[in-house]
């Protein structure tokens, strides 16, 4: 989805996409467009702790003589728009995290200096700011997605439709807590004991 698509979405729901059949001309909604990007970016950050949108960053170590005698941690430094950790994967499995992996401050990943092989580090990247109409709006969850619809066109119906941007923002709020919604739990297989 990008912005213009959602902006499309927002405007069907308030009847403000096209006249007689005919879509808008950019010339006629320049003005809601531009308060709208604002709005849409207002509403990622609202819904952004739900995108379920991760990236992964990979680490191969191997470390030199220098490095293992010296007995230090070797310290990575992890991309520019990481924002926050959801998983830490090591490609072997003799090594225990806690005692392997340590993070310090935002973006600092201290490994230790016994661990050779592959670290992925699966991490939710920072909210990027669209700009343009052809960004696209990076969710991996369809309810939050819903909600900057709906959050969009009660922000635009708050000056033209008053009477409608309550009922765009109740439907908004209702999606963002479907969007917090866990995923569903994993299978995990039960051990007979008897």
């Amino acid at each position: 989805m990008t912005v213009q698509d959602l902006l499309y979405d927002a405007r069907s729901l308030l009847d403000d996409y096209n006249s007689g059949g005919t879509v808008l001309a950019e010339s006629e909604t320049i003005e809601t467009d531009t308060n709208a990007l604002r709005y849409i970016n207002m509403g990622i950050n609202k819904a952004y702790p739900y995108a379920r949108y991760y990236k992964t960053h990979t680490i191969t170590q191997v470390p030199t003589d220098e490095q293992k005698e010296a007995e230090r941690w070797i310290a990575y430094t992890l991309p520019s728009d990481f924002g926050q950790i959801d998983k830490i994967v090591l490609d072997d499995s003799k090594y225990i995290l806690d005692h392997t992996v340590q993070l310090e401050g935002y973006n600092t990943l201290y490994v230790s200096y016994e661990f050779e092989g592959t670290i992925r580090v699966v991490y939710m990247p920072r909210p990027v700011r669209l700009v343009n109409m052809t960004d696209p709006i990076l969710m991996n969850n369809p309810y939050a997605e819903q909600f900057l619809v709906y959050y969009v066109a009660a922000k635009i119906a708050l000056t033209d439709l008053p009477d409608q941007a309550n009922f765009f923002e109740s439907e908004s709020l209702e999606l963002l807590k479907m969007a917090a919604k866990p995923q569903p739990a994993q299978e995990l297989p039960i051990i007979n004991v008897y």
